[in-house]
């Protein structure tokens, strides 16, 4: 007789990033396909597939096939289950490979929250769809990618910029063992001063690299991703990354670092 073996493994919270990704690949020998929310496997050879999930969707609501080679992509909606993407401002349909905020409808989405019709309103549009909170966009074949919480997005002279891809490409330098990315008020002066956001890194040295400088990470990154996307809020080395219990980073306790620095500066 014989038996194969199974396992099943899930990662959630947050999209599971391109290092993690290759962690993963090296520990168990095989190519794992990142997802948003929920990445699960099973089977002898160790198949593996994305999809995106969400307690107010009622569970898994997409899915990528197994021999999917769109890596990054949660796949498509199961059967039933409407996606959109929509600008942020105008509400309007996102066209392919553009940025919005993702909503989905179905058979088994909340139709509201007990008792709480401002929490319902807040959570649902007009149609019903769910306001999922997560940045996505979608390519010419349908499969959706999620990027980031749109909260963590940063906005930047009209441009949106996700931390995660800053950071993956940061993970790349042997000199970091960990960083986070966040929008750093900046005032911009001319005929008018007005505040934008630029971002920043809190970065964790790998302490074979001491002498690792804010300059030479920022010059890191220049030239690796657009220039808009480069690090005008600074550098900045931190002992570790506050993260939550299920490893999300507590982003908010990092721009809190500011708070405290304007604090310092006017005693």
């Amino acid at each position: 007789m014989y038996l194969c073996t199974g396992f099943v493994y899930t990662s959630g919270a947050e999209r599971l990033d391109g290092m993690y990704n290759c962690q993963i690949d090296r520990s168990l020998g095989f190519e794992v396909r990142t997802g948003s929310h929920s990445v699960s496997g099973d089977g002898e050879q160790g198949d593996d597939t994305a999809a995106y999930e969400m307690t107010e969707l009622g569970g898994v609501c997409s899915l990528a096939p197994y021999e999917s080679d769109k890596i990054e992509s949660v796949g498509t909606p199961l059967p039933g289950m409407l996606f959109k993407i929509v600008n942020w401002e105008t509400k309007q349909l996102c066209p392919p490979r553009t940025p919005g905020q993702l909503m989905v409808v179905g058979p088994q989405v909340l139709p509201c929250y007990y008792k709480n019709a401002k929490a319902t309103a807040e959570m649902l549009d007009s149609a019903g769809y769910v306001k999922t909170g997560d940045a996505a966009f979608y390519d010419e074949s349908g499969h959706i990618y999620v990027l980031d919480r749109m909260k963590d997005i940063i906005k930047h002279k009209g441009a949106l910029i996700c931390p995660s891809e800053v950071e993956l490409t940061l993970r790349a330098h042997p000199g970091i063992d960990d960083c986070a990315v966040v929008g750093r008020q900046d005032h911009v002066s001319g005929e008018h001063i007005f505040y934008q956001q630029v971002p920043a890194a809190f970065v964790v040295k790998n302490p074979a690299f001491p002498l690792l400088s804010s300059a030479e990470v920022r010059q890191y990154v220049s030239g690796k991703i657009a220039t808009f996307k480069e690090l005008r809020g600074g550098v900045f080395f931190v002992p570790e990354i506050p993260r939550s219990i299920c490893g999300k980073v507590v982003r908010r306790q990092l721009r809190q670092f500011w708070d405290r620095e304007r604090n310092n500066s006017k005693v």
